[in-house]
C-alpha cells in the first residue's frame, strides 16, 4: 500500500515528521510531496535515494492509499480526498476535527488516525477506538519540548531573566510540565517553583497571587471546566506572566487567547498571557528528530491493512 506524506500547512511549521535517515524497513511504499524537506535543507533527492516517490501535492492525495498531514488536513484541500483513505495525523476528532468528523470523514468513508499525545485512535463514522499496537503516549518527547521550549520563550518574550526570587507555579505533573519544571530549574528559578497537580490545587487557589508566573500544562476535556478565569486575574500581581502551554486557548485558562511568534504576549487587564501552538517549531530541528524516530517506529512503519483490519474488527463498513 501506499503512504503519502504531504508538507505542513500551518503558517510557520517547519518540524517535518519523516526524515531519510529513518527510512528503512517500512511495509509501504512512500510517497513524498515534493520540497517535503525545504526547512531543513533536505533535498528531494534524499528522499528517492530512500526509495520514495517524489510527487506533487495533488498526485500525493490521487495515489496514496493513507496521507499524513501534521495537523489535519486544510479545508480548501477537501475535494481532493479519495474516499476511503486514511488519514493520519493530530486530528482530534471530538474537538476541533470534529466538523471534518461529522462532514468529510463520514461522507467520503475515512479512516482517521488520531495522533493524540497520549492515546493515539481509530475514528470512523461515529466511533472512536484506541490503538492497540501503539504505544501510548509514544510522542512525550515532543510534549516535553514544548513545555521545555515554552518557558524559554515565554521569558525571553516578557524580557526578564527569571532568578531566585521569582515566584513560579507550574500546574500539572505530565510531559508538558516536565518540561517546564526542568527549564525554569535551569534558567535560576530553582528554589521558588512549586508544581500543583489536580489532587492539590486547593492550595494552589490559595496562593496563587503569590506567583510571578503561572505556568499551566494542564489540558482540560470539559471547555466550560477553566482552571483560570478572569475572576483569578483581578488577584493576581500586576505583570504576572501566565504561560498557557495546555491543548486549547481559551480552555484551561478562560482569558488566554492564541498569540503569535510577531506578538507572543497579550495583555489583560495588568498581567501578560503567552499562548503560542506549534512551540516546539521553536527548535524545529531537534522536534524533526524527536518526531522522526516516533512517528516512524510507531505508525509510518506499519503495513497500513492493520489499520483497515483493526477497523473492520470494530465493525466499521468500509466501502
Amino acid at each position: 500500500m501506499k503512504l503519502g506524506i504531504l508538507k505542513p500547512s500551518n503558517a510557520g511549521e517547519k518540524r517535518l515528521t519523516l526524515l531519510p535517515e529513518h527510512i528503512e524497513g517500512f511495509e509501504n511504499d512512500i510517497l513524498i510531496e515534493a520540497g517535503f524537506g525545504k526547512s531543513l535543507e533536505i533535498t528531494d533527492k534524499e528522499y528517492e535515494d530512500k526509495g520514495c516517490t517524489i510527487l506533487s501535492r495533488k498526485e500525493v492525495y490521487e495515489q496514496a492509499d493513507a496521507l499524513y498531514s501534521m495537523k489535519g488536513i486544510p479545508e480548501e484541500e477537501y475535494d481532493l480526498l479519495q474516499d476511503n483513505q486514511i488519514i493520519i495525523g493530530w486530528i482530534h476528532p471530538q474537538a476541533k476535527g470534529k466538523a471534518f468528523m461529522e462532514g468529510v470523514a463520514t461522507d467520503k468513508h475515512l479512516i482517521i488516525l488520531n495522533i493524540d499525545n497520549t492515546q493515539p485512535t481509530i475514528a470512523f463514522e461515529d466511533k472512536i477506538e484506541p490503538i492497540p499496537f501503539i504505544r501510548s503516549n509514544f510522542t512525550y518527547k515532543n510534549s516535553v519540548t514544548a513545555g521545555y521550549v515554552g518557558t524559554i520563550h515565554s521569558m525571553l518574550s516578557y524580557g526578564k531573566l527569571f532568578s531566585s526570587t521569582t515566584n513560579i507555579a507550574i500546574l500539572g505533573s505530565g510531559n508538558v510540565s516536565q518540561g517546564a519544571m526542568n527549564a525554569a530549574s535551569k534558567l535560576g528559578a530553582i528554589d521558588n517553583i512549586r508544581m500543583f497537580y489536580r489532587s492539590n490545587l486547593d492550595e494552589f487557589y490559595k496562593t496563587y497571587s503569590e506567583y510571578d508566573v503561572i505556568i499551566n500544562g494542564i489540558a482540560v476535556t470539559d471547555p466550560t471546566n477553566h482552571m483560570l478565569t478572569y475572576d483569578h486575574v483581578k488577584n493576581m500581581k500586576k505583570g504576572t506572566l501566565v504561560v498557557d502551554l495546555a491543548a486549547q486557548p481559551g480552555e484551561a485558562v478562560k482569558f488566554s487567547k492564541e498569540t503569535t511568534y510577531d506578538e507572543p504576549l497579550l495583555k489583560v487587564d495588568d498581567i501578560f498571557v503567552y499562548c503560542i501552538r506549534n512551540i516546539p517549531s521553536l527548535v524545529y530541528r531537534t522536534a524533526s528528530e524527536v518526531l522522526s524516530e516516533s512517528f516512524t517506529n510507531w505508525v509510518f512503519k506499519r503495513d497500513l491493512q492493520e489499520y483497515i483490519d483493526l477497523a473492520k474488527e470494530h465493525g466499521y463498513n468500509i466501502k
